[in-house]
């Protein structure tokens, strides 16, 4: 459903922000679609298994058996409150 929606409201390369990350879902189907992936999340928790399954799709351990094409792309996800976040 994600990727569906990336799909049809985003471009490749463009940028896409959650900020209520969770496990970090949103931020895996950007980079499996093209897109650049942020994200803040409030718990420490999730904010590393978020951060550990988009470094698993962007360097995976074995890609030439699980990457049918290189997957590039730039993703962020801090530990803190979206309401907290600036622009700079």
């Amino acid at each position: 459903l994600v990727t569906m929606f990336l799909n049809n409201f985003t471009e490749k390369g463009q940028n896409v922000f959650d900020p209520m990350s969770g496990t970090g879902s949103t931020q895996v189907a950007a980079l499996k679609s093209g897109r650049n992936a942020y994200g803040t999340e409030l718990s420490t928790f999730f904010m590393d298994i978020a951060s550990k399954r988009c470094e698993d799709v962007v360097s995976p351990m074995q890609k030439e058996l699980f990457v049918p094409e290189d997957i590039s792309g730039i993703y962020k996800i801090i530990n803190k409150d979206a309401r907290l976040i600036t622009p700079d």
